[in-house]
């Protein structure tokens, strides 16, 4: 484009909205509320069977070794059933209709991936976070400041994992490109990220208390809003269009006409405040 033009790149044209993600992700959960909740409860329950499977294993190998197993099942258990939420909150955002076939795609195309890049992410984790511990103890100034160093190059490469899991599944499984390009988008938008980085931890860490409401919802509802604010973040770039918020009312169709078909998510009223009939 001619730096002449007077219509801003598509790039400019879209403002990402952290409000409207958690909306859309509260709508997208709701319309497909079977589908979510089962998908919650899968996610919940592999770690549930990790545990079950360390603690028939303890008499075995002993508790130590018990224990690792234990927290290695349930890692990966996450990450396989928070893929399994994205890839459903993915095709609810992108109007590809999911169903209990996608529990089959998942196992067939993304189960491995996840796979994968879960274990990037416990590696790194782990690797990062024990050498900031390490630094941060030693009394001299200079291993204290490598320390802070480390600390946030680690709290950086959280905030990205925000993103791999909807580039994930963009990507159809490439785990390169989805590290490369959630941190691509982290470094353009940083505080974009952190207040969905906040908004998704505070809702989980209230929903994990809450009991009930973790096996029901955290799964899905947090998945459905990563990848809304993700799709956010794209409608900046201009890589997917935004959807309009508002259905036009013309009046009832002619008998001759086609059937409309309106967005259930939105009712339409009139200025006296009653539904249409």
């Amino acid at each position: 484009m001619s730096a002449l033009s007077p219509h801003p790149p598509p790039a400019l044209s879209h403002r990402p909205r952290l409000i409207w993600a958690v909306r859309r992700g509260a709508a997208d959960f709701y319309d497909r509320l079977g589908l979510m909740v089962l998908g919650s409860a899968v996610m919940m329950l592999l770690p549930f069977c990790a545990v079950l499977a360390g603690g028939a294993l303890r008499p075995a190998i002993g508790p130590m070794p018990a224990a690792l197993v234990t927290v290695l099942l349930s890692w990966y258990g996450l990450a396989a059933g928070w893929g399994l939420n994205v890839l459903l909150a993915h095709r609810i955002a992108y109007f590809l209709d999911p169903g209990p076939d996608a529990f089959r795609d998942f196992g067939g195309r993304f189960l491995w991936p996840a796979l994968k890049l879960g274990t990037v992410q416990l590696l790194l984790n782990a690797v990062m976070a024990a050498d900031a511990v390490f630094f941060l103890s030693r009394p001299s100034l200079l291993p204290k400041m490598a320390g802070m160093v480390v600390a946030y190059l680690l709290l950086l490469w959280l905030l990205m994992q925000l993103w791999q899991w909807p580039y994930l599944i963009a990507e159809e499984g490439a785990v390169g490109k989805a590290v490369r390009k959630s941190a691509l988008l982290l470094l353009d938008n940083p505080f974009f990220t952190m207040g969905a980085f906040l908004v998704t931890m505070t809702a989980g860490a209230l929903l994990l208390l809450s009991g009930i409401g973790a096996v029901a919802v955290l799964g899905g509802l947090g998945a459905c809003f990563v990848v809304r604010a993700h799709r956010e973040l794209l409608m900046k770039y201009g890589i997917v269009e935004d959807e309009p918020e508002v259905v036009e009312d013309t009046g009832w169709p002619a008998s001759s006409d086609p059937p409309r078909r309106l967005n259930p998510r939105k009712a339409l009223r009139e200025p006296g405040g009653t539904a249409q009939e």
